[in-house]
């Protein structure tokens, strides 16, 4: 389970990534600060624990418990 919340902290991050680069080596910022903006919701959404759904922030990197219900998260 700890590595589905890896890889779910990954792939919201890739909006942000691809965003930046846009930013940075093209013509079209608007575009790239539009994905970077649309990869916070996506980190708020996926990043939640699975039981209580309450979201986990950084939290879940360090712990092997939720800190809102205390299950476990491996």
């Amino acid at each position: 389970m700890k590595r589905e919340m890896q890889l779910r902290f990954c792939l919201s991050l890739v909006p942000a990534l691809a965003g930046l680069i846009v930013v940075l080596f093209t013509p079209w910022h608007t575009a790239g600060v539009v994905l970077v903006l649309l990869s916070a919701p996506a980190m708020f959404a996926l990043l939640r624990c699975p039981y209580c759904r309450r979201y986990l922030g950084n939290q879940y990197v360090y712990g092997k418990y939720c800190p809102h219900c205390g299950k476990k998260l491996e």
